[in-house]
């Protein structure tokens, strides 16, 4: 069960890793306005935070990559129109 748990849970963060770009920004957010960041381990915790924050970030890059490239393909297609060349097929 535990495993089953792990793939939804990563699944979600892989489609939608904006979601938990928000959720680790808002909450180091609020953890430095309370000044909960004082701390070594608190700082720590913060850069493994930044760092996923970048990782996630890369894998909505991607995603946008393929999002924006399939728009494309699809109106070359539906229409002749090649807009990677600037004009029709």
């Amino acid at each position: 069960m535990p495993a089953t748990l792990s793939f939804w849970f990563g699944l979600g963060l892989n489609e939608v890793p904006f979601v938990g770009i928000y959720v680790l920004v808002a909450s180091t957010a609020l953890a430095a306005a309370e000044g909960d960041l004082e701390s070594p381990g608190a700082k720590v915790a913060a850069a493994v935070a930044a760092i996923v924050t970048v990782g996630l970030a890369v894998s909505a890059w991607r995603g946008l990559g393929v999002l924006i490239t399939s728009v494309v393909d699809t109106r070359v297609l539906i229409k002749g129109d090649d807009l990677r060349c600037g004009g029709a097929v």
